[in-house]
């Protein structure tokens, strides 16, 4: 498995230049790799349902460690994404 993601929160936002609208989604991701896997996870796994993703934002990093290792890296993500 490369990673889980979890859906947190949604935050509308509107574009006052084009009159676009944006949605931002909080998820977590994680990542048996790295920390760049775990954020690749997160907007790997929201694109087979979000289109027209601009952006992710990392707001948070963590690290789970076992007998003095790192087992797992996760990160918790903001995406935002134009809405049609």
């Amino acid at each position: 498995m490369f990673g889980t993601i979890s859906f947190l929160r949604t935050f509308n936002f509107t574009k006052k230049k084009s009159m676009s609208i944006v949605k931002v989604i909080e998820v977590i991701a994680s990542s048996e790799k790295s920390f760049d896997d775990a954020v690749k996870n997160a907007v790997t796994e929201v694109s087979k349902t979000v289109r027209n993703i601009d952006s992710v934002y990392v707001q948070d990093l963590k690290a789970h460690v076992k007998d003095g290792k790192i087992t797992t890296y996760g990160c918790i993500c903001k995406l935002s994404f134009r809405v049609d």
